[in-house]
């Protein structure tokens, strides 16, 4: 069923409206915009003072691409920009009515209250965590935090977990929940182990790695269920609150 069919079920019930309309791909796309360009903007500009400024998942994604020819770092930012912004233009094209710029500011709540609840949630499912002293300079870390919104939640969530559901649905026939819960068990399994892999990886700890794990998994039931984009900013402000030790 359409977001614009969906939409219309909801049309007498404001909340339902919200909720289907914050999901889809057109405001997702949107709402993540500001962020790209913030991340990628502040990576460029201090490039020179920083090394290893970008994200890891960033990295990966666009050595991947860039082995299959798409073209350099700068070249494949760009073209991410315009992936992001045929999608929002495709989107709106497919879906009738105004963008309502009142929603971008409850998604925006919404995802402040999703990463102040974050940490005390899985910090309660873990007990005790330990996660490996920080070694980048602040700057680094407000800069990785912008990153990590944008480029962890696409690669793990977006481009992994839609991966395994599809295996796991189409291929080995298993329902649609049980696809989900497996795909985000996994995606979060493969999440929690990315942390520790190449040269600027953390120190392994069982506590830190059943973190990430347990996070991964709220942040993909939030991807599953909220979309894309709140779950970036959620990400993001987590991150964030964490380096500025709120």
């Amino acid at each position: 069923m359409n977001i614009e069919r969906r939409l219309r079920l909801g049309q007498h019930s404001p909340v339902v409206r919200y909720l289907l309309a914050s999901r889809s791909t057109v405001y997702s796309a949107f709402f993540a915009l500001p962020l790209f360009l913030a991340y990628e903007c502040a990576a460029i500009l201090y490039r020179q003072d920083i090394d290893d400024i970008r994200n890891g998942a960033d990295v990966l994604l666009k050595q991947v691409l860039v082995f299959l020819g798409v073209g350099g770092f700068m070249g494949v930012s760009v073209i991410l920009l315009g992936a992001l912004l045929y999608l929002i233009w495709k989107e709106r094209r497919r879906t009738s009515g105004p963008i309502r710029g009142g929603y971008f500011l409850l998604m925006a709540g919404e995802s402040v209250v999703y990463a102040l609840g974050l940490g005390r949630v899985v910090s309660r499912m873990v007990q005790a965590v330990m996660i490996g002293p920080v070694t980048l300079s602040f700057k680094a870390q407000v800069i990785a935090s912008l990153g990590a919104g944008i480029y962890e939640e696409l690669l793990f969530r977006v481009f992994l977990i839609t991966a395994l559901y599809i295996v796991l649905h189409r291929l080995f026939g298993l329902r649609l929940v049980s696809a989900y819960l497996m795909a985000a068990v996994m995606a979060s399994l493969i999440f929690s182990g990315f942390h520790y892999v190449g040269p600027l990886g953390d120190r392994f700890t069982i506590h830190s790695f059943v973190f990430r794990f347990f996070a991964g998994l709220v942040l993909s039931a939030l991807y599953i269920t909220r979309g894309y984009g709140i779950t970036a900013y959620t990400h993001t402000m987590y991150d964030l609150f964490i380096t500025f030790k709120l």
